[in-house]
């Protein structure tokens, strides 16, 4: 007489399952519906489950990136749902075989887009040409003009109230609480609660003001000794430190409990110096720790993009990544274009070219990042014959979107799979080979099979 897995008392399930990996787990959800209902249920088990499956397959960046999309104030106690995390990143690590639909959402006029940032069911858009800051729901359509200044450099979201606290929201389905835009010679902060504005001055044009969970960083005083405010939104607390020995000249990044300061002193014959500190401003022993750069440089390249200790430089033809103090440098002319903007998630670093391509590399971890070949990208998306200029993903359990924005148009890329594969196999395999025009995949990545599942 056989013994039916799902005759097994819940017990010995749970023992079971703590000796599965995420892909096994996968595999008996798909056994039957009391494996499912078992492992999908939400309690204390398979949370803890599930969490231990994203800590011991996952990097812990790649982690922080998808939480901090799928739930922006995850800092602030908010309810988790770990299997839903390490299925989008399963998701992400089969992108070679999405088959995306690209629709233009937005058709601008005049405006030229500096940056694009996605909220709840909202896509907040940014532009140069009339600093104008609108927010646009991506399922309705219902389209918000929020502010009107000069032009404006780049924006992010802030997060700093709990979710049942946060329920006057000006707009329905937004997860975040402000808008910061930078301009040039300031910081505009927009309340979506009340509309309201406050105005945060730069002392120099190339100050920056970092914001990470609860911590938000920003200089204010540039001189012998430097003053450092740390804020910490959640209880409000304050710290100010004196430096005697040098000049912060800017908050270069705030990350996982680490705060990335560029220092200058005028005798160094304008070398810069990378300090890594925790948030009391002690020194810790990090690889960027001591790192120098030449500061006016590193202040005017064209683009920077920090993330979680990685930065990305673009000058001009050249691509320059740091990753824990090690750098390399990277030529884009085998690409036959120019990269314009970069966004780097959960293991993707997307380029957006100047030919109205996105080139899309996986890693594996960050350091891969060093040991890139641009010429062999892991699949491209032909979005439009105008440059990119801003790139942001909208993380869903479902079906994650892709945001490009060019000179004068917003695009969506939706993924739709082409292949029927599994999230859970080690290797997906391709049962039908009709190439969609916008997504284009190396041959190196085709498998061929007749694998029946599907995500």
């Amino acid at each position: 007489m056989s013994c039916h897995l799902d005759n097994l008392p819940s017990e010995v399930k749970e023992k079971i399952m703590i000796y599965c990996d995420g892909t096994s787990l996968g595999n008996l959800i798909k056994t039957s519906k009391r494996w499912k209902e078992l492992i999908e249920t939400s309690n204390k088990f398979t949370s803890k489950k599930w969490s231990s499956v994203c800590m011991h397959e996952m990097k812990q960046d790649f982690i922080i990136d998808i939480l901090q999309n799928l739930y922006p104030k995850y800092w602030l106690d908010e309810e988790i749902s770990w299997k839903a995390v390490y299925t989008c990143w399963r998701k992400w690590n089969r992108i070679n075989y999405w088959t995306p639909t690209v629709s233009t959402f937005l058709k601008k006029t005049r405006n030229c887009v500096s940056s694009i940032k996605f909220s709840g069911n909202w896509i907040f858009i940014a532009t140069k040409n009339e600093g104008v800051l609108e927010a646009v729901n991506y399922i309705t359509r219902e389209k918000l003009l929020l502010y009107q200044c000069n032009s404006i450099e780049d924006i992010y979201m802030r997060c700093h109230i709990k979710k049942e606290e946060s329920d006057n929201l000006i707009m329905e389905n937004v997860e975040h609480d402000e808008v910061v835009m930078q301009l040039l010679h300031h910081y505009i902060f927009f309340d979506l609660h009340t509309g309201q504005t406050r105005i945060l001055p730069k002392l120099y044009k190339f100050l920056t003001l970092k914001h990470f969970e609860s911590q938000e960083v920003s200089v204010t005083n540039m001189s012998s000794p430097s003053i450092v405010r740390n804020l910490n939104v959640s209880n409000d607390k304050k710290i100010v430190v004196k430096r005697k020995e040098w000049v912060i000249s800017n908050v270069v990044q705030v990350w996982n409990g680490n705060i990335l300061l560029l220092d200058y002193n005028e005798r160094s014959d304008k070398i810069a110096t990378f300090e890594v500190t925790d948030y009391n401003f002690k020194t810790v022993d990090h690889p960027l720790t001591h790192y120098k750069v030449h500061m006016f440089e590193f202040l005017h390249y064209s683009m920077k993009n920090y993330h979680l200790g990685v930065m990305i430089i673009l000058k001009g033809a050249e691509l320059q990544i740091i990753v824990d103090g090690r750098t390399r440098k990277y030529q884009t002319f085998f690409l036959d274009c120019q990269i314009l903007c970069t966004h780097y998630y959960a293991g993707q670093l997307f380029l957006g070219s100047s030919t109205g391509i996105i080139y899309i590399y996986r890693v594996s971890c960050d350091l891969d990042l060093l040991s890139l070949n641009l010429s062999n990208y892991e699949c491209y998306l032909d979005i439009c014959s105008e440059p990119i200029l801003a790139i942001d993903v909208r993380e869903s359990i479902f079906k994650p979107i892709i945001a490009a924005g060019s000179e004068h148009n917003i695009y969506l890329i939706r993924k739709i799979y082409l292949y029927k594969i599994s999230p859970w196999q080690q290797y997906p395999e391709v049962v039908s080979l009709i190439i969609s025009p916008h997504c284009h995949v190396p041959a190196k990545n085709r498998y061929f099979s007749s694998c029946n599942w599907f995500l």
